[in-house]
Formats: C-alpha cells, structure tokens, sequence
C-alpha cells in the first residue's frame, strides 16, 4: 500500500488479511515531509533563512497498532519516519489496524507503508 491519506483525525487505515495469521513484528513507514525544503548548508544561516526544527509538521504524533480491534501498542510521541513494533509474543488476527489520533501539526497525515510479520 502506497500512501494512505487521511485528512482529519481520528483515521485509521485497516489491512484485512485473507486469513487469520499470527503477527509478530509490524513495521510503519509514515509521511515525514521528505518533500519540504531543507536549509542546512552555513549560506543560509548568514542569509537569515530558517527552517522549523523538531519533527515536520506532517509526521504522525500520535498513533494505536490494533490487531483485531485489540490495541497492542500506542505510540505517543512519535518523531520517526519508520517504526518497527516488535510485539512480546504473536497475536493471532485478520485485521491489522493503524489509528492516526494526532501529527505534529498538519491537518492530514500519509501512511506510505505497513507490513506484518509472523
């Protein structure tokens, strides 16, 4: 799955499986505004422009993994592009779910990534 959007929180983008499968691992690639200009190099420290620090706006913030309608990690405070939630022991399921509750900003946020592993 390429870029999921969402334009206004609460969303989730939901990963039916064909069958159930036991899950071990879930690795989220989200949107961290790869697109947006970034001003590093010393001519524009001296020529005043500026860029925001932190994380970009777009990134997701805050987001729940469910399996199955069963919460098996929340993120709170996220400021990675790629995240890999490696769960303490399978959780069987059909249904792989990533909630978007908040980014650090932006009204919409994209998921360009998720994959399950046994």
């Amino acid at each position: 799955m390429h870029a999921w959007t969402s334009t206004a929180p609460p969303a989730a983008l939901t990963l039916d499986l064909a069958a159930s499968a036991p899950i071990r691992e879930v690795h989220v690639t989200f949107d961290s505004g790869f697109e947006s200009e970034l001003l590093l190099t010393p001519s524009h420290h001296h020529q005043k422009i500026s860029a925001p620090r932190g994380a970009q706006t777009k990134l997701v913030r805050h987001y729940r993994v469910k399996i199955d309608n069963v919460v098996v990690h929340e993120e709170t405070n996220n400021i990675l592009r790629k995240r890999i939630h490696r769960l303490t022991a399978a959780v069987t399921g059909r249904a792989v779910e990533i909630e978007r509750v908040a980014t650090h900003g932006s009204a919409d946020a994209r998921v360009f990534e998720v994959r399950c592993y046994t």
